[in-house]
């Protein structure tokens, strides 16, 4: 009825209903659907960021809903969807002292959603202009994880071996550069050390002056000989 009227009109449907029952509705044409599975204090998002799902979940809960959308059709596009109206609600959904960064975490986790995101990244990287696979997702939201969950320890041993450097010298591009990489040094099997630091100092170096990317190498090869243990 709506397109008949306007043709080109973009329809987007809310129903708080599970994922395999609205996608049955984009059989009337509609053009999308809110995806509530993701959302609200109870959805895969807030409980993947809350530790009561793991990570593997989110990556899977990705896979799923792209499978249900073939199955609905050539036109059928997702609406990514993690809280409405107000971010109050959203950062309810946390407390403690990481509260803030489970917000933002949450938040990355709801743009990684949209296949038509990753195009905008392009410029960045070639890497970036297509969506992650299931897999691919699981493994960054287990970084993601990680790093959250280790955060102090990491940024102990930058703390303790940045001699010469003030902290607040560090940019927070740098340091999160760092911690991703001794994350995985220290826990993905599949990340080979040398691997890991080459590209972080190669990241580094895209965004960072010389002095930092010196820096950033020479902390994580002393990371790289010694360990979190040093």
């Amino acid at each position: 009825m709506v397109k008949a009227q306007k043709e080109d009109a973009y329809i987007v449907g809310e129903g708080w209903m599970d994922s395999t029952i609205y996608t049955q509705y984009y059989a009337s044409g509609i053009d999308s659907f809110f995806d509530f599975d993701f959302a609200d204090k109870d959805g895969v998002i807030a409980k993947t960021v809350n530790g009561i799902s793991k990570a593997a979940s989110y990556g899977k809960n990705l896979v799923n809903i792209q499978d249900l959308l073939k199955k609905s059709g050539d036109t059928a596009i997702d609406a990514p969807f993690y809280t409405n109206h107000d971010m109050a609600r959203g950062a309810g959904y946390y407390s403690g002292d990481n509260s803030a960064a489970q917000t933002k975490i949450a938040e990355a986790m709801n743009l990684l959603m949209d296949p038509d995101y990753y195009p905008s990244l392009a410029s960045e990287t070639e890497i970036y202009a297509e969506r992650p696979s299931g897999k691919q997702a699981e493994y960054l939201a287990g970084v993601v994880h990680g790093v959250e969950r280790e955060r102090e320890k990491l940024a102990g041993f930058i703390e303790k071996n940045a001699i010469g450097w003030s902290l607040d010298r560090i940019s927070k591009v740098a340091v999160a550069v760092m911690e991703v990489a001794m994350y995985e040094c220290e826990h993905a099997d599949d990340a080979p050390t040398a691997a890991a630091i080459s590209e972080a100092v190669e990241l580094t170096r895209k965004y960072e002056d010389e002095d930092v990317v010196s820096f950033v190498n020479g902390i994580l090869g002393k990371f790289a000989r010694e360990g979190m243990a040093q």
